[in-house]
């Protein structure tokens, strides 16, 4: 950086002063609301398919919902409107064993991001660090799901 060009130095003051971002952006309160509405949908449609397993997917998709509210409520604190978001259509083509994976991957996922949230964001990091553990427990209930699966699986069928 040249320090003696008005410009230049200007950019880096104005990046020094601005206040520190205090709660998530829209955009990303959104993506986040719209994935836990498609989790909740995601459960709901492998609950129908799930066996013994039902009554844990239905519990899960209650679990998603009550975070989607939860972010809903923060949303209309900071920006003063309900959301509106339409998540994606559940996703009935998998198989049951790969639905499984996939909800598995994205609970990890949003552990992670709501965990680091919680550090970023230290006014609702009750909130984020309540979440983040239910994620954590979901995943362990569909890796539990998963162990199941593969322990009622044939010989023949399995892979090493």
């Amino acid at each position: 950086m040249d320090i003696y060009d008005p410009v230049q130095v200007q950019a880096v003051w104005s990046r020094v002063m601005q206040p520190p971002q205090t709660a998530p952006d829209e955009e990303t309160l959104l993506r986040w609301l719209a994935e836990e509405r498609a989790s909740a949908a995601a459960y709901r449609t492998l609950a129908a398919r799930g066996g013994s397993f039902a009554p844990r997917l239905r519990h899960m998709a209650a679990d998603e919902l009550r975070h989607a509210g939860r972010l809903a409520a923060l949303y209309f604190l900071l920006f003063g409107f309900r959301p509106q978001v339409f998540p994606a259509a559940a996703d009935t083509d998998r198989s049951f064993g790969a639905a499984l994976r996939s909800a598995y991957q994205g609970e990890l996922a949003a552990a992670k991001n709501y965990r680091a949230a919680a550090r970023r964001f230290p006014e609702q990091a009750s909130m984020f660090e309540s979440i983040a553990a239910d994620e954590e427990r979901h995943a362990r209930m569909l890796w539990e799901m998963t162990a199941a699966l593969m322990g009622r699986a044939s010989p023949h069928r399995r892979r090493g």
